[in-house]
């Protein structure tokens, strides 16, 4: 199913129990797209709430917006609104929704997903949005969350990325990017409250921190870069423990205390800049900090995917 503007997306997917398995967004003129690789949300227009299992795909055929991403992905202009909200329309009907191949620019809520089971967020990028309420959040899923290949840049207002929820699954983020968080009130670019573990993931200019875990995170091989705060310049750990694995820690700053992490942490094989302070920026004792690995490693590092992508079809 191909659609090329608001109008024709809201017929096919709000609140509808059946339809199209996988929706297409496309700016071919013919369909009364824009011919410019954009979908542009009317301003004050409603969210779309969907109620079944689906996959929104962009198959546009503009240059490349960014080169370490696919090259049909669309823009969604929000146009200051909300976008999606996704949620079982009954107690006994589980979806599963996945989100790819987008770039989502001057929204405030870009994707809400609540009691699903799996949702995908893949080679999208979101960018300028100014927030309200998080711009990506998922609460109380029944199967892990897997993002990757992603990019939250220059996006203001409250955090990006919202995990909240069930103890028992680990979500898992890899390769993806945050970066120039601006402040507005939030906590940090990135609120965990649940199980998840970060693969190759770079933080990097993040104001008002770049992530505040209240859970049990994990960070593998990911990178913390001029990050700012009060409390924890680049990770506040407000409960839990947090480890961190081949992490690097560089030129992040906080105006109070602890200028890489605070809170519950260990370290394995991570590397500190000298610049960071004396206790390497963090406020644990000196037996949190090892150089080698452990033998087992975290949750999360090697799921499975939970869906394999489709790709489009001819026409």
């Amino acid at each position: 199913m191909y659609v090329a503007t608001y109008s024709d997306l809201k017929t096919e997917l709000h609140e509808k129990t059946d339809g199209a398995h996988t929706v297409y967004i496309t700016d071919d003129p013919r369909r009364g797209g824009s011919g410019d690789g954009t979908l542009t949300w009317p301003s004050g227009s409603n969210q779309i709430n969907i109620w079944r299992s689906v996959r929104i795909i962009g198959a546009c055929s503009t240059p490349p917006i960014d080169a370490s991403l696919p090259d049909t992905r669309c823009v969604i202009d929000g146009s200051g609104g909300n976008l999606f909200y996704v949620t079982r329309d009954g107690p006994s009907h589980l979806l599963d929704v996945e989100l790819a191949q987008l770039v989502i620019r001057n929204a405030k809520q870009a994707l809400r997903i609540v009691n699903v089971r799996h949702s995908v967020i893949r080679d999208a990028i979101f960018e300028d949005n100014l927030n309200n309420g998080g711009l990506v959040s998922t609460y109380y899923n029944s199967a892990p969350t897997s993002m990757s290949n992603s990019i939250f840049r220059r996006n203001g207002g409250s955090v990006d990325l919202i995990f909240q929820g069930s103890t028992g699954i680990t979500n898992r983020v890899s390769n993806c990017r945050f970066e120039n968080h601006q402040e507005g009130g939030a906590d940090a670019a990135v609120y965990v409250s649940m199980p998840t573990a970060f693969v190759d993931c770079y933080f990097g200019d993040n104001l008002n921190r770049a992530v505040y875990d209240t859970s049990y995170a994990y960070f593998h091989s990911c990178t913390f870069v001029r990050n700012a705060g009060s409390t924890g310049g680049a990770v506040l750990i407000a409960g839990g423990t947090t480890r961190f694995y081949s992490c690097t820690f560089e030129g992040n700053h906080a105006t109070e205390a602890s200028n890489n992490v605070h809170g519950n942490s260990y370290f394995y094989a991570c590397t500190f800049d000298a610049a960071s302070g004396a206790d390497n920026g963090t406020n644990q004792p000196a037996d949190r900090f090892t150089d080698t690995l452990p033998a087992s490693p975290p949750p999360g590092l090697l799921p499975p995917p939970p869906w394999a992508p489709s790709p489009p079809p001819s026409g």
